[in-house]
């Protein structure tokens, strides 16, 4: 075995297997060959190939002359992999009675190097099956073997400990890395880590493992061992596929793909297609996760592996689940019953048909299959009990007995790991549902803040947005609700028992977070070091309170409305904050709003201009204003010009400029703009005046690349070239750069002298699934592709500019729980842009440029940006001009922005713009 594992971490393993063949081929009974030949197997997924391979080895082992003096220690070694290959396919029960015949047989054969062994397999098997208790008498048996001869397994077993420990203190998370970095080889080291990771995968502590594997990757690629690369990219796939984080997850799986059809590893193959399947299901895009799903139980049929089978009918039955397909669901569960499956596939399939029977209403069914789960998670270990006993709590919840999930969920607050974020989350904003049915206002309030601030003091302790985006976006797997919508429904409930302050508060802290503390890590401060700006702007960080909201607002006049959406049993509720007052207003449920905010935005985004699409349009925009913002603004104070909009879920897609409340258009004098949260509002409210008065216009960039894939994105807009030159006539010492001038090269310039208005007229590829995978597309040169992508926009240096993104379907993007729309808006403001004025749908190029050139003349008289943008609206909409033009448009940031003085321009100097442009 000791070889088999050697020759696996050098590489070597086809060589060896060759050698070992021959050995057989020559004598048909060498234990060692076959044992060897069912290690390489395992350790390439082959399940079927190793559970062959074993059983050859334990024949062999009765008939092996040569081994008779040794037979219990090969009958040790034999059990030992058979146990390895059962744990690894989740078929704990048969694991358990291997490990045993493992320890049994080393034991009697005085063979130290396996029985350590076992008894770390055993440990690792113990702790997920029985207890902790059970885990540690084992370790503790361990410890007097640690003098292995083999580094490779003593070190192997060392990392089993370490992480045993660590999941229960995880600031013995050290040691586990300490162990790896002290390994006598990359490779070595990458098994150290891998193996860890996949423990802590088990607890379902997602943040370390990421560590851990992110780790053991970077071994891997030292180490040159492509497979092993391969399965921690898998891992890494999966957790973000699970995390909700599908671009990230599509990355990670393709490259893992690439190596296992290399390796021609099917079982690695099989589980990668089931994370695909993950991604496609998250996007709505059921044809390609059912493709995936139907591709990886093929593939897992072909090779054994019971594990990934399992799993394929759990997502099979996840897709029919979502989509409401009861027979189809009924059909496909009741299929499998007589099947043998590991005790976690039978337990998946017990919790789908309670998931079923809840979302069909039938709670009584929902409970007995429930309870047919707690034997499963007995068989399974005291581990697994916490997340059965959740799920009880959920639907004892659901049921109107908010009273016996109020006191399981408060117990259940102290069975979760510190790590495991998501769940946390989820337990206390459930908690404070409960609370809060049964009128206990401040124990919800309570419940909800010890949720809230358990995640932040994770972040403090690893820092990174990561770990917040995979506790918001997690789902749990019975109900189908998100980690993120659990606290926003406790948020909406708090402020209608008439807690506003509170709510306030805690609807914040759901908000923007990654854009807040980029913001204020990127803010300039005087002479400090970016290292001594990072630190200084950590420790002020602070999410907004209602009291620094109402002091940040710029005058008597505006007014903040913070809306938080909410399901049918909860509702919306806005927030509308002035200096002197808030109100909360209750609104519909989001299930009821989608629909319409759908069917508006489909009849704006319309070319056609006739009589019925106009009445229908108008028909539309006043049931969505009625529901929407009719109550907000009998809540706002007479004299309100300037709403400040925090919108929230499918909110971000409402084009409020468009609304009719009561069958009439907005108040004329009354301005809008958007904001991701009040605490960025605060940031762009204060200091963000622009540096420069001059004004760069790119407009209608090509590229003189030949054959070029994305072609179509560059051909030229005339429309486009026109808005340019008339944009620059209008601003003062305006810098026009069209065509090839219009090129990325140019935009990153833009950095030396940050101008007061940056305008760029160009092609844009947003995707509304793929966070951060947005596209502005400019010219391309010879240092530059001309595809700027978000992370390249985050670096430029933007101080106060205006930025006016004059092209398609520029203010879209995923809306990521507690984050808003991640699309090219906050990378631009993350680079000191005071507002960006955006586009919500496809537009035309020629029917832009006369409502730019209205916007910029109201800037050049003095109006704020918001002010500017409500009267080139109200004007299109006098003259009749097709909804699609400006309804599109959405400004987001300092709605008061000013353009300096020194910028404006009158109309006799228009003539007098630098041109550096190049023509068609």
């Amino acid at each position: 075995m000791a070889e088999a594992t050697a020759a696996w971490v050098a590489g070597m393993e086809r060589a060896a297997a060759e050698a070992w063949r021959d050995t057989l081929a020559e004598r048909p009974d060498a234990t060692h060959a076959w044992l060897s030949l069912a290690v390489l197997a395992r350790e390439a997924f082959d399940w079927t190939g190793a559970d062959s391979l074993q059983q050859r080895a334990r024949v062999a082992l009765t008939r092996d002359a040569r081994v008779v003096d040794q037979r219990d220690a090969f009958a040790a070694i034999v059990w030992l992999e058979t146990a390895r290959s059962a744990n690894a396919r989740g078929e704990y029960r048969h694991a358990a009675q291997a490990v045993d015949s493992s320890i049994a047989h080393a034991r009697a054969a005085r063979d130290s190097v396996t029985l350590a062994s076992a008894l770390a397999s055993a440990a690792a098997l113990r702790g997920r099956t029985v207890s902790a208790v059970a885990q540690q008498a084992t370790l503790d048996s361990l410890a007097p073997l640690t003098q292995f001869r083999d580094s490779l397994l003593q070190l192997r077993d060392r990392c089993v400990q370490a992480a045993s420990t660590a999941m229960r203190d995880l600031d013995r998370m050290a040691a586990v890395l300490s162990l790896a970095r002290g390994a006598h080889d990359a490779r070595a080291s990458g098994v150290c880590l891998f193996t860890a990771a996949t423990l802590f995968s088990e607890r379902g502590l997602q943040y370390s493992t990421s560590v851990l594997l992110d780790s053991a990757l970077v071994s891997f690629r030292r180490g040159r061992a492509p497979v092993d690369e391969a399965a921690v990219l898998q891992w890494l796939g999966n957790l973000y596929a699970r995390s909700g984080q599908y671009a990230l997850a599509d990355r990670y799986l393709s490259e893992a793909l690439r190596g296992a059809l290399a390796a021609d590893n099917r079982s690695l193959t099989a589980w990668i297609h089931l994370n695909l399947a993950t991604t496609a299901r998250g996007r709505g895009d059921r044809a390609r996760a059912e493709r995936s799903v139907l591709l990886a139980r093929t593939l897992a049929e072909t090779v054994g592996d019971g594990y990934a089978l399992a799993d394929a009918d759990a997502s099979y039955a996840r897709i029919l689940l979502e989509d409401e397909d009861w027979p189809a669901l009924e059909s496909h569960l009741a299929a499998g019953e007589g099947e043998s499956r590991p005790l976690a596939a039978t337990a998946s399939r017990f919790t789908l048909r309670a998931d079923m029977a809840l979302r069909r209403g039938d709670l009584s069914a929902a409970r007995t299959w429930l309870m047919r789960t707690d034997s499963i998670a007995t068989l399974r270990g005291p581990n697994w009990r916490p997340s059965v006993a959740l799920n009880h709590a959920w639907l004892e919840l659901r049921s109107g007995r908010a009273r016996v999930a109020a006191t399981t969920l408060d117990t259940l607050r102290f069975r979760f790991g510190r790590a495991q974020v998501s769940t946390q989350l989820f337990v206390g904003s459930a908690l404070a549902e409960a609370h809060l049915a049964l009128g206990e206002v401040d124990s919800a309030i309570a419940a909800l803040d010890d949720a809230l601030a358990h995640i932040d003091t994770r972040v403090q302790e690893e820092p990174t947005n990561r770990l917040r985006a995979q506790a918001a976006n997690t789902q749990q797997p019975f109900g189908g609700a998100r980690a993120a919508d659990a606290p926003r429904a406790a948020v909406v409930g708090i402020a209608k028992a008439g807690r506003v302050d509170v709510a306030f508060a805690q609807s914040e802290r759901l908000r923007a977070r990654a854009l807040l503390e980029a913001l204020l890590l990127a803010a300039p401060v005087n002479e400090e070091t970016a290292a001594e700006r990072a630190v200084r702007r950590a420790e002020q960080y602070a999410p907004a309170t209602l009291a620094s909201a109402q002091a940040a607002l710029p005058d008597d006049r505006t007014a903040l409305v913070s809306f938080l959406t909410g399901p049918a049993d909860v509702g919306t509720v806005a927030l509308v904050v002035t200096r002197g007052d808030v109100r909360a207003v209750s609104l519909p449920s989001v299930d009821s709003l989608a629909p319409l905010i759908q069917r508006l935005t489909a009849a704006l985004s319309d070319g056609a201009n006739d009589r019925r699409l106009r009445a229908l349009r108008d028909g539309l925009a006043q049931q969505l204003g009625d529901a929407l913002l009719a109550p907000v603004l009998t809540a706002v104070p007479t004299g309100t010009r300037h709403l400040v909009i925090i919108a929230d879920d499918i909110l971000h897609r409402v084009p409020f400029s468009a609304l009719r409340p009561g069958g009439r258009p907005l108040p004329k004098p009354l301005a809008l703009s958007t904001v991701p949260s009040a605490a960025v509002a605060e940031l762009v409210w204060r200091g963000r005046d622009p540096i420069g008065v001059h004004s760069v216009v790119l407009a209608s960039p090509v590229a003189p690349i030949e054959g070029d894939p994305n072609a179509v994105w560059r051909v030229p807009l005339r429309g486009a070239h026109a808005e340019g030159h008339a944009v620059a006539g209008l601003l003062h010492a305006s810098q026009l750069f069209t065509g090839a001038e219009a090129s990325e090269a140019q935009l990153r310039a833009v950095s030396d002298d940050p101008p007061a208005v940056l305008h760029i007229a160009a092609h844009a590829e947003v995707n509304d699934q793929e966070v951060d995978d947005g596209l502005l597309i400019l010219s391309s040169g010879r240092d530059a592709d001309g595809f700027v992508t978000p992370a390249e926009l985050a670096t430029l240096r933007l101080t106060g500019t205006l930025v006016v993104l004059s092209g398609c379907r520029t203010a879209r993007g995923p809306i990521v729980g507690g984050e808003g729309v991640r699309g090219l808006v906050p990378p631009l403001l993350t680079a000191g842009a005071a507002a960006v004025l955006t586009t919500q749908w496809d537009v035309g190029d020629e029917g832009l440029a006369p409502l730019m050139t209205a916007f910029y003349r109201a800037l050049t008289r003095g109006h704020t940006a918001a002010e500017a943008l409500r009267l080139v609206q109200v004007e299109a909409q006098a003259n009749n001009r097709p909804s699609r033009e400006w309804a599109a448009l959405t400004l987001v940031g300092n709605g008061n922005w000013r353009l300096p003085p020194a910028a404006r321009t009158s109309a006799a100097a228009r003539g007098t713009a630098k041109i550096a442009s190049r023509s068609f």
